[in-house]
C-alpha cells in the first residue's frame, strides 16, 4: 500500500517542520513532506521538528571588529538568551564604545531571542586633538564656527609646508 505523505497541519512554537521519521526520537527526516511511503507493516510515523535559528546582526557603525569587518551575525537557537558578551567590541580610532542600540535608539541589553535583532554601535568621540600646557599635553576637542554654528570636523597639520588631513 503507498501512502503519500502531508505536511503537519499543527504548528510547534520556535520550530520548523522537517519531515517524518519511524522513530520518535530522530532528528533528521526520513521521509520528506508530500513523499510517498511504502510499507507493508502497521507502522507509526513521527513528525520530526528543527528548531529555528536567528542571527543578532551588529553592525560596527563606523568601527570595526577585530577580523576588519564593519558586521557581524551571531546565530542563536529560538528561545537563547542573547548574552552581549558573545557580540564582540568593535573599535573605532578616537571614539568610545558606549553600547549596541536598536534602529529606534534604544539601547540593547540583550534578551530572549525569538527573531532576527539588528543592533548598531554607539560612539562617543574622543579628543581630537591635544594641547600643550605647562609642558603636558591634555586632550581637547577643536570646534570650527561656520554660519554661526559650532561644530567639530577634520583637522589638518601642515607637513613639509603642505596641509595635510590629519589621520593619526
Amino acid at each position: 500500500m503507498e501512502l503519500i505523505l502531508f505536511c503537519v497541519t499543527h504548528t510547534r512554537e520556535g520550530y520548523h517542520f522537517e519531515g517524518w521519521a519511524e522513530s520518535e526520537t530522530a532528528s533528521s527526516a526520513t521521509y520528506q513532506p508530500s513523499g510517498s511511503f511504502t510499507k507493508n507493516a502497521n507502522t507509526t510515523l513521527y513528525a520530526v521538528w528543527a528548531i529555528n535559528q536567528y542571527a543578532v546582526v551588529a553592525n560596527a557603525n563606523g568601527g570595526l571588529f577585530e577580523d576588519g569587518k564593519e558586521q557581524k551575525d551571531i546565530i542563536y537557537n529560538w528561545g537563547m538568551t542573547v548574552n552581549l558578551s558573545t557580540i564582540p567590541t568593535p573599535t573605532r580610532k578616537n571614539y568610545e564604545f558606549v553600547g549596541w542600540f536598536l534602529q529606534d535608539g534604544t539601547q540593547y541589553f540583550g534578551g530572549v531571542i525569538k527573531n532576527h535583532i539588528y543592533v548598531w554601535a554607539k560612539w562617543k568621540m574622543l579628543a581630537n586633538c591635544y594641547i600643550r600646557k605647562d609642558g603636558v599635553y591634555k586632550a581637547g576637542m577643536m570646534y570650527r564656527r561656520e554660519n554661526g554654528v559650532y561644530g567639530t570636523g577634520s583637522t589638518y597639520v601642515r607637513k613639509q609646508g603642505e596641509y595635510v588631513q590629519n589621520t593619526e
